[in-house]
């Protein structure tokens, strides 16, 4: 029986500490969906910059050449979130800035965890 209850012990600690070294899925989904949305803006800001300020009308727009020949994004890299949803990108108005998100899981506006809302640089107002 203590031959039982240590073994349990050990799989309890060695879980517990494969989820704080490793985090649970729903973490490392909005963790990734962050950093990658932090090269998709990276990207739109390049690509304002190399354009005398002009913002791209969408994100497939970085994918081609622009009228300077330059491309933001190669191939397929960056298009879809850890969920396999299209990321979504809003051009900045009078005043904004650009917007660059993923709507979570769910793909659906809000939510908690894993189907929250994702936003390049944190901020859904930027």
């Amino acid at each position: 029986m203590r031959r039982f209850l240590e073994l349990s012990i050990l799989i309890l600690a060695l879980v517990a500490s494969g989820r704080l070294y490793w985090g649970d899925s729903a973490e490392k989904g909005q963790r990734a969906a962050a950093e990658e949305l932090a090269l998709l803006r990276q990207a739109v800001d390049e690509y304002a910059l190399a354009n005398r300020g002009r913002y791209p009308d969408s994100l497939e727009e970085l994918r081609r050449p622009d009228v300077n020949g330059s491309r933001f994004l190669e191939g397929q890299r960056l298009t879809r979130d850890p969920w396999g949803n299209l990321y979504r990108y809003e051009r900045p108005t009078r005043g904004s800035d650009p917007r660059v998100y993923s709507l979570g899981a769910d793909g659906l506006v809000g939510g908690r965890g894993e189907d929250a809302d994702v936003f390049a640089g944190g901020d859904p107002n930027p």
